[in-house]
């Protein structure tokens, strides 16, 4: 599980990227507002993850963003 807890007034928005895609509907991740689960991971899964942070107030540049690389294994049989 990643997470990208952030609080803000207004409200903040969270993104999550995947190898600089938008998580939407990719199967087996599973997004709840801050956190990203990945419940079956496959090698297809590897890759970069971002979330960036926004609450429409601070200027894009400033905006937060944290990145993590994952890398998904299967052993070898």
């Amino acid at each position: 599980m990643l997470s990208c807890n952030s609080t803000g007034i207004p409200a903040v928005r969270i993104e999550w990227f995947h190898n600089g895609n938008l998580v939407t509907r990719i199967q087996g991740i599973e997004v709840n507002n801050a956190q990203l689960t990945i419940s079956n991971p496959k090698p297809v899964h590897s890759g970069m993850y971002q979330c960036f942070v926004s609450n429409g107030v601070v200027a894009p540049l400033e905006d937060v963003q944290r990145t993590w690389t994952v890398e998904i294994i299967r052993p070898s049989k």
